[in-house]
């Protein structure tokens, strides 16, 4: 899973607390909430894992600003829906925490990040929209690019509220928007957001996460908005990583040949030197909790 190494340029940039106007938002009661997850579309193959080695490299600044506001060394860290360990271990080297621990239900990630293991990073199999934990409760849960990836995400941060302890601290980070120029970029960006509706998922769930009312147990005490630029390179090894996970799936609405056109002109943007195409913005949430695991 080794890669060269990608220069991501820039740092992240806070913007304001209020919603970006280019995209509606929507609560999430607007949305059924099926009684389970939709499936995994990115798989938990080798090439599943390279993709969450690109994306931990690629959101590694972003999220070590987001971590700098969680009090050092707390006795117990949680990444929730860890994938193959490449977050967790940032989590750990960040916070250093007495304990940090990944979280996740798929077999074959968990056999890769649990050669890391150490009496202060572990990685256990567990559903992570069920309570109780395994670990018991923790000093801070951590949710980075998961939420699109369950079928009734207030229903998960009302289960995660019950698993922090007095005072622990709950950080989401969710995207709200990606903004490009690259028309390539934008269909793969198009295609990705009907894949993930298609089987009840949502690309941008940031924003709806950010209209949510109250959580039982929780209570919100900041919100900001962030953002992220990603150089065209590294975004472009990234997608075309991702379309190699979907395989042909049919609510992409990708016929084949739209299939080997897009991922062409991905394999061409590969070695771009350009660094202002493309933007994320991440939707930085901090919830305290109220009651105690």
């Amino acid at each position: 899973m080794a890669g060269s190494p990608i220069n991501v340029p820039g740092t992240p940039v806070a913007l304001s607390i209020g919603q970006n106007p280019a995209r509606p938002s929507t609560p999430f009661p607007q949305r059924p909430a099926p009684l389970d997850n939709p499936p995994y579309a990115f798989g938990d193959d080798d090439t599943a894992a390279e993709r969450h080695r690109m994306l931990a490299y690629i959101f590694a600044p972003e999220i070590k600003s987001f971590l700098a506001h969680v009090p050092p060394k707390p006795g117990l860290a949680v990444d929730l829906g860890c994938g193959p360990g490449f977050t967790t271990r940032l989590i750990a080297d960040t916070l250093n925490a007495r304990k940090t621990v990944g979280l996740d239900t798929s077999r074959p990630f968990l056999d890769m990040a649990g050669s890391d293991s150490n009496h202060d990073l572990d990685f256990v199999h567990h559903d992570v929209t069920r309570a109780s934990f395994p670990t018991g409760a923790a000093d801070v849960l951590f949710c980075h690019l998961l939420l699109p990836h369950l079928a009734n995400p207030a229903a998960a941060l009302r289960a995660w509220a019950s698993q922090l302890r007095p005072a622990g601290l709950l950080l989401v980070d969710e995207v709200s928007d990606i903004q490009t120029v690259n028309s390539t970029f934008r269909a793969y960006l198009d295609a990705a957001e009907r894949m993930l509706d298609g089987i009840g998922g949502d690309l941008y769930v940031g924003r709806r996460v950010e209209r949510l009312g109250r959580v039982p147990g929780l209570r919100r005490i900041s919100s900001r908005l962030v953002k992220h630029p990603v150089a065209t390179a590294a975004c472009a090894r990234m997608f075309r990583l991702n379309l190699n996970a979907w395989g042909p799936n049919p609510h992409a609405d990708l016929a084949p040949e739209d299939i080997t056109d897009l991922a062409t002109a991905l394999d061409n943007l590969s070695t771009s030197t350009a660094t202002n195409e493309i933007h994320w913005q991440m939707r930085q949430i901090i919830f305290k909790a109220t009651t105690g695991g």
